[in-house]
């Protein structure tokens, strides 16, 4: 039976022209049947008037291994004694649906997956297997340099190829499992360069001899030319640690190579070590609750919790260069220039960089690079599809497939409007986010806080609360508690004089990541009651600032 879904009035992005038309989608069993004056019958219809249509949006570049919380690369920062990678990984596998689900939320309706262990391929099944999910292209062990071996619990994501030879035995096992493309991790190490570059250039010529395309990680500008001259398909990062030269930018044209910047990764990193708040409110309401909680487990941990090699984390990060951003930003701005093929990634996955919603963060820096708002679309659909080896993806074309994403706001005068989705049409079937999956919502924790406090539970109560939070007098701005170990020290006297202690909430109001409570308190300190006005501030998904006014 042919289900037929009409989008009316619409205006509807045009890659070829990089504008938004007008006219109606007709979609028959999740394909584009007819794009202009419809007058066949339907089944359904999504009134688009007013509203702005595009492509499913696709991020080139994600790790499915990775959560993007704390413990997830214990060779970054080894916290295996406070979470096992056993149990992090337990927890990745576990979130699978959910995270398919995210991506579908925040307008992601396809993914690449740049390299992970064989289970990547599991995945893929079980995506197939889903009927909500995003369409999933995935690449198999990372053949590498370098080895990560914390990394590994049998089924490892990174092998390192010990010579030529093993790398032809390393490339020949990940073509058999049919992957996307052959990821390749060609790291710098100058007492090694040219054994390393012989490698390479091996793994490459041996995946193209088993026509396999080629995707290689090279973030320096030496290893990416060789990456090139050897001749990689794809660069899965920008050169970031020099700026690039018109040598390096013919042999990307000659060699019609893909360019994924994935600007953001690297200040997910830093970010997270040195304990910063950093999350948009978009990235606050749509991702992984567990994972940005886990953010805050580095400031809870004392010193000796941590390895002594890490201890200096926060510093060693303050310490790189501070252009990196602004020459990955330069050297973005002269590839596109050059009219190369740019496909947007995100690297997701990494400590930071959170599955979903990083994809219009990332892309907000592309704007930023100096790239248009139209091209950043194209670059994340239409480019997005040549990187899944996709030809009926990525465009509103008659014959295409129908993931789509309808907003309410036009992204050609803001990028940031992809953020403002209306819908999703996955296979023709059209969902609201909300139905995906959850948003979090800053009123969680003010409520989990409030049940806590009257329970007199106080380290259920505090873990609402960011470590460092503070509490002031609203009228005064007089700093009245400082971090857990003073809200520790007054709330247990409070609950242990107070067993009548009970809050009732009379009015609310949330702004953004802003809740304000109008409570009426009975037994505090055996007073009758008492009334007031607390302000909340989220961060983080944790309470971080609070005022008082009574």
């Amino acid at each position: 039976m042919r289900m037929r879904l009409l989008i009316s009035n619409p205006f509807y992005f045009d890659t070829q022209h990089k504008e938004f038309k007008k006219g109606s989608i007709l979609i028959e069993d999740g394909i584009i049947k007819q794009i202009g004056q419809i007058d066949t019958e339907f089944d359904k219809e999504i009134d688009g008037s007013g509203r702005y249509l595009i492509p499913g949006l696709i991020d080139s570049h994600i790790h499915f291994f990775q959560s993007a919380g704390l413990f997830t690369r214990p060779d970054g920062l080894d916290l295996r004694h406070i979470k096992s990678y056993k149990q992090e990984f337990k927890d990745i596998k576990s979130s699978i649906p959910t995270l398919f689900r995210r991506y579908l939320a925040t307008g992601i309706t396809g993914v690449v997956d740049c390299g992970g262990p064989f289970w990547n391929f599991k995945v893929q099944e079980i995506a197939k297997s889903q009927e909500l999910s995003p369409k999933i292209a995935v690449a198999g062990p990372l053949v590498s340099t370098v080895s990560r071996n914390k990394l590994d619990l049998g089924d490892p994501p990174i092998i390192k190829a010990d010579n030529v030879a093993h790398a032809r035995e390393l490339v020949k096992a990940c073509v058999e499992a049919d992957p996307i493309f052959v990821k390749l991790w060609f790291i710098y190490q100058e007492d090694s360069f040219d054994r390393d570059s012989k490698i390479m250039k091996a793994a490459i010529e041996e995946s193209h001899r088993l026509d396999s395309r080629v995707a290689v990680h090279a973030t320096e500008l030496e290893t990416a030319k060789r990456a090139v001259r050897y001749g990689a398909d794809i660069l899965v990062h920008s050169v970031f640690t020099d700026e690039i030269d018109q040598e390096f930018l013919d042999l990307l044209i000659d060699r019609d190579v893909i360019y994924i910047p994935t600007i953001m990764v690297r200040e997910g990193y830093r970010n997270v070590y040195q304990t910063r708040t950093f999350l948009s409110k978009y990235e606050q309401k749509w991702g992984d609750p567990a994972v940005i909680s886990s953010f805050q487990k580095l400031i809870e941990l004392d010193r000796d919790q941590i390895p002594e090699s890490h201890r200096n984390l926060p510093e060693k990060h303050d310490d790189e260069p501070a252009n990196l951003v602004q020459t990955t930003y330069d050297n973005l701005k002269k590839v596109y220039d050059e009219g190369i093929t740019i496909a947007s990634g995100t690297d997701a996955g990494n400590v930071g960089t959170l599955h979903g919603p990083s994809l219009h963060i990332e892309m907000e820096h592309m704007v930023n690079a100096g790239m248009t708002p139209a091209d950043v679309l194209i670059s994340t659909t239409k480019h997005g599809a040549q990187v899944m080896n996709l030809n009926n993806y990525g465009e509103i074309t008659e014959g295409n497939m129908a993931d789509l994403v309808l907003l309410d706001k036009d992204p050609l005068v803001d990028i940031k409007h992809t953020r403002s989705i209306y819908k999703i049409i996955i296979n023709g079937e059209s969902h609201l986010p909300s139905e995906l999956v959850n948003p979090f919502n800053p009123i969680t924790p003010v409520e989990g806080q409030l049940t806590a406090y009257n329970n007199r539970d106080l380290e259920a109560f505090l873990s609402y609360y960011h470590p460092r939070v503070k509490i002031y007098d609203f009228a005064t701005d007089e700093l009245l508690i400082d971090g857990h170990d003073e809200m520790r020290l007054r709330y247990r006297q409070l609950f242990e004089q107070s067993p009548e202690l009970h809050a009732t909430i009379t009015n609310r109001i949330h702004l953004g990541n802003m809740v304000i409570d109008h409570e009426k308190v009975s037994g505090h300190m055996g007073t009758n009651h008492i009334e007031a006005l607390a302000y909340y501030e989220v961060n983080h998904q944790k309470i971080t600032r609070v005022w008082f006014s009574n």
